[in-house]
């Protein structure tokens, strides 16, 4: 926020603010997942510092939860926003809203420029703010936030190239979030898939329900797999060892309900070393 007989730090300085925005989104481009959350933050203080503003702020937004708002940074003296602005699917402010479905900037320069009695003026007029601009961030036509620059001057406009230079790094937040986004998402996915993997069982026997057996899927235990394909058609007794066999019979005489599995470990005895497994029943429909 800017304060009497300070400089405007944008028409006294135009170019170390250029300068300073251009450093600001070549910060952007090496943010990852785990530090999005701070540089974000570093980057909404330092825009508010460089410009003279009292307020600055990030919001996403869904259809089922509204406007949140993630980040903000207030000058001193200033009172934070954000632990009342934590969501709500109700639309108050619908013109603003409708303008960010639009992929189109906010830019209110005094506001008095705003209806008499709208919910917008009501907002700029019991937060202190004279002047707003927020810049809806988009991936296509899906706008799924926003970051905005507040003023408690009422003097203050917004540029033509000032405006360029926020909704420039407005644009960059954007692609940044999308990366980060897509980079977890995409972490999340592998892990499940890792997980998928580890809990694929190592050998399935198929069994009638005369306990014979039906056929046999994997080869991840090629002894075990084979004794059990030569045993195809014979009772599940004949074939396997009898510990294993008298456990997966006990448990096949009670097969669970539904589409749960039953699962219990078994220890065997051989002439190398001991083996355990881990052995599942369920019903296959």
């Amino acid at each position: 926020m800017g304060h009497a007989g300070q400089p405007d730090p944008v028409t006294s300085q135009p170019a170390r603010v250029e300068f300073r925005v251009v450093e600001l989104m070549n910060r952007l481009l090496d943010v990852t997942p785990d530090s999005i959350g701070t540089e974000v933050q570093s980057v909404l203080a330092t825009l508010g510092q460089t410009y003279g503003l009292a307020r600055t702020f990030l919001f996403r937004y869904a259809a089922g939860t509204g406007y949140v708002n993630t980040h903000e940074w207030a000058a001193p003296g200033v009172t934070p926003l954000k632990p009342a602005m934590q969501g709500g699917a109700q639309i108050v402010r619908r013109t603003w809203h409708e303008a960010f479905l639009a992929g189109r900037i906010v830019a209110i320069t005094d506001r008095n420029e705003v209806p008499e009695g709208s919910p917008e003026r009501a907002f700029m007029t019991e937060n202190g703010v004279h002047s707003t601009l927020m810049v809806p961030l988009c991936d296509g036509d899906r706008m799924f936030g926003l970051i905005g620059f507040d003023c408690c001057r009422p003097d203050r406009p917004w540029g033509q190239d000032m405006v360029f230079l926020l909704s420039s790094i407005g644009r960059a937040v954007s692609s940044v979030l999308l990366r980060v986004e897509a980079a977890r998402a995409e972490a999340a996915s592998r892990s499940h898939l890792q997980a998928t993997l580890h809990a694929l069982p190592d050998l399935v026997i198929e069994l009638s329900p005369t306990g014979d057996i039906v056929a046999c899927h994997s080869d991840k235990l090629p002894w075990l797999s084979g004794l059990v394909r030569a045993g195809i058609g014979r009772p599940l007794r004949q074939v396997l060892p009898e510990t294993l066999a008298a456990a997966l019979c006990e448990m096949v005489a009670s097969p669970p309900d539904g589409r749960s599995a039953r699962t219990r470990r078994v220890g065997i005895s051989t002439l190398v070393t001991p083996h355990r497994y881990e052995i599942s029943v369920a019903r296959l429909d």
